[in-house]
């Protein structure tokens, strides 16, 4: 404040005669409330000076809209941080759409739903913990939070509604949890950076039309209960995950060669879909032909997708063996061999 009590700032004002004022600072607080209010029959919000936005209280949270938006939508741009506390029950419709500087959502345990477009073009949005009592997640939800790369839905959760998760283009990871029995149509639709998905549902959620994106579906992973594997490879949609394994599988690499021409790595156990890199490396003399499947890259690099045993073949350098060769004019070409000739 002034030191005559007044707190406007900036502050306009007639001069009329000799004035002397003292301004006073005071440290921040870091929960320094800076604007508050209602937003439902029993809850309250607070704003902090550094962005934290707090839910609390009891009960449902009040819908908004486009004509009729949120209490704090005047200084959205503000809130970098939510956290809705236990005792409510709901997170309302359009609530913190376009919030763009919000970064991570903590959802207390007592919500139970997450309202249409609740989090819509949250650009800035990459961690959201998603409360263990949210049974639905509504139309649009999380629809453009172009910054989120993953997402645990949990147990509770039984339906995912139509574009729920949309156009979330850093999206990598989803893990969706057991109790799920719906996916909405294009609810990850658009997530172009999508490579795993985990569903833990033995049953095999009904899915809507084009759920997931259908592009680069022949790289993509999906990992379900062991007993409900074949289900899953034979429904509609889930059928077209480039690679279907069970949930905690593991395979097996076993490599092998004659080891007085060279030595193999990359052996061992792995994840029913890990990335294996298997490595030939010859000894003085000797050259690397092929493995046993006749595949001839070495370094090799394969997602393990079954238990695999291979040998490495070597031969022996002959003076003149060619290891590269091409044309470098009209009538001209080039080699190289191992060794000088």
């Amino acid at each position: 404040r002034w030191s005559d009590g007044n707190t406007a700032n900036p502050r306009t004002l007639t001069v009329t005669k000799n004035l002397t004022l003292t301004a006073e600072f005071a440290e921040i607080d870091d929960n320094e409330v800076i604007d508050s209010g209602t937003c439902g029959e029993n809850l309250t919000w607070t704003l902090t000076y550094y962005g934290v936005l707090i839910i609390s209280g009891t009960g449902d949270m009040e819908d908004y809209y486009i004509d009729e938006p949120s209490p704090w939508n005047n200084k959205k741009n503000n809130i970098e941080k939510l956290i809705v506390e236990y005792g409510v029950t709901s997170i309302g419709n359009r609530a913190f759409s376009k919030c763009s500087s919000l970064t991570s959502v903590d959802i207390g345990n007592s919500v139970t739903s997450i309202g249409y477009e609740a989090f819509r073009s949250c650009s800035s949005l990459t961690s959201v913990d998603i409360g263990n009592s949210v049974t639905s997640i509504g139309r649009y939800a999380f629809f453009d939070c172009s910054s989120l790369t993953s997402v645990d839905i949990p147990h509770s959760v039984t339906s995912i509604g139509d574009d729920a998760f949309r156009s979330c283009s850093s999206l990598t990871s989803v893990d969706i949890g057991n109790s799920v029995t719906s996916i909405g149509g294009w609810a990850f639709s658009g997530c172009t950076s999508l490579t795993t998905v985990i569903c833990e549902a033995i049953n095999v959620p009904a899915l809507g039309s084009g759920a997931f994106p259908d592009y680069a579906s022949e790289q993509r992973k999906l990992y379900v209960p062991a007993e409900s594997l074949d289900d899953y490879k034979a429904a509609d949609q889930w059928k077209d995950f480039g690679y279907i394994f069970p949930i905690g599988g593991t395979y097996s690499i076993t490599l092998t060669c004659n080891l007085e021409h060279g030595t193999v790595s990359g052996d061992g156990v792995y994840q029913a879909g890990e990335t294996a890199t298997l490595t030939a490396t010859p000894k003085d003399g000797y050259k690397f032909v092929r493995w046993s499947d006749d595949n001839t890259i070495n370094p090799r690099t394969l997602t393990v997708t079954e238990d695999l045993t291979l040998t490495a073949e070597f031969a022996i350098i002959e003076d003149d063996d060619v290891i590269d060769s091409g044309t470098c004019g009209e009538n001209l070409m080039w080699t190289l061999t191992y060794n000088v000739v």
